[in-house]
């Protein structure tokens, strides 16, 4: 069997080294425009099944050519190319798993469905395991009424200026800080600003209090809970005071795009900002976690019940992975895996949640145990 990866960043290669370590994977072909990353990840990987392409998404024949033949594709790469890799995929007429969401590839599902393609995207940690997760508790009660998703990755131990370190791209984050926010109310999909909703929740020390608040990452929940729940919303954990100064910021225009003048010359404040913070608040040596807790509520057997899934996973020291990757890259290499090997046979866009259901989420589960990420539950709470 033949994997290919599109992308060599953070979750690239950690979704590559794993498949690498698979008995039935012959080959892992990993792509990327940077060939330094390419370059460093084949010395540390030392492995005779690691090919290595220095390729830029956005030539897409090209990508089309190398990927062919494979028996699936991940792609882990930016948002913004989601989709470019994803049509590459497409093209090539190799089934493919995305770590990221874009609305844009809800586009692709028909051209998909008639060549007999399947494409899951936002197959990562969140979009990804909380969907997985979400689903499989409300296909367990008699009625779901609401999903309630709280996750995030914060440093072990938080700093100045902003008590959070970076592990993607400081933009991204931006991103999650601005974009409106769909949740579910009341049956209905409606928008809330980013950032709003702040509420604390506990976990086990040396945690405690930590604050959240809504964030755009219900992705195909959005579709898939339609109808079925009354509530669904995702928030975002980080330690307390956060969200307070990132309002600051937006506050004072720092994350705005468009041009200030600046003594004669015209400055982007996002882009200064980012460009300023960046190599402040990067994780560097520093050990990250990555913070769950999923509770969905219902019906069962007459009784009002809730069904709580948690997961606090740290920096793996053995392996040198932080956290945010592995919880990101395991859940995209293990759905691949499971498409490659034909035990996902739905054509189209196809959802996590609907693709992990029944004997595959056990299996699911499992797999994330084998490779030290272990999710808790679910703890089920019925009302007397």
């Amino acid at each position: 069997m033949r994997v290919s990866v599109l992308g060599c960043g953070l979750i690239g290669r950690v979704a590559a080294r794993t498949l690498l370590d698979e008995k039935d994977v012959s080959e892992v072909t990993v792509v990327d425009s940077d060939s330094k990353k390419l370059e460093s990840f084949k010395e540390a990987s030392r492995s005779q099944k690691l090919v290595t392409y220095h390729a830029s998404v956005t030539d897409h024949d090209r990508i089309v050519r190398i990927v062919r033949g494979s028996s699936v594709v991940i792609c882990a790469l930016p948002q913004k190319l989601a989709v470019a890799g994803d049509t590459a995929a497409m093209d090539a007429e190799v089934n493919a798993v995305d770590i990221a969401f874009e609305d844009d590839q809800m586009q692709l599902h028909t051209r998909l469905k008639e060549r007999g393609m399947t494409l899951i995207p936002g197959c990562g940690l969140a979009p990804g395991l909380t969907n997985i997760l979400s689903c499989h508790a409300t296909d367990d009660m008699d009625r779901a009424e609401g999903v309630y998703i709280k996750v995030g990755g914060i440093p072990q131990h938080p700093k100045p200026p902003l008590e959070y370190r970076v592990v993607f791209s400081l933009e991204t984050v931006w991103d999650e800080y601005l974009k409106p926010v769909r949740i579910i109310r009341d049956g209905v999909i409606r928008e809330v600003p980013a950032l709003s909703g702040l509420e604390t929740v506990y976990f086990p020390e040396p945690f405690g209090l930590v604050e959240c608040f809504y964030t755009d990452g219900l992705s195909t929940l959005v579709h898939t809970m339609g109808g079925k729940v009354v509530e669904a919303e995702e928030k975002t954990i980080r330690y307390p005071g956060h969200a307070d100064k990132i309002k600051t910021l937006i506050e004072c225009g720092l994350l705005g795009s468009k041009p200030v003048a600046v003594d004669g010359a015209k400055v982007v404040p996002r882009r200064f900002l980012t460009a300023l913070l960046t190599p402040m608040i990067e994780l560097g040596k520093e050990r990250d976690a990555t913070l769950m807790r999923i509770d969905v509520t219902g019906e069962k057997d007459r009784k009002e019940v809730r069904y709580t899934y948690e997961m606090i996973d740290l920096f793996d020291e053995e392996r040198g992975i932080t956290s945010m990757a592995k919880t990101t890259a395991f859940p995209g290499s293990i759905v691949a895996l499971m498409l490659a090997r034909g035990e996902i046979q739905e054509k189209g866009l196809l959802p996590p949640e609907e693709a992990i259901r029944k004997n595959l989420f056990n299996k699911f589960i499992a797999e994330l145990s084998r490779r030290d990420v272990h999710v808790v539950g679910p703890s089920v709470y019925a009302s007397s």
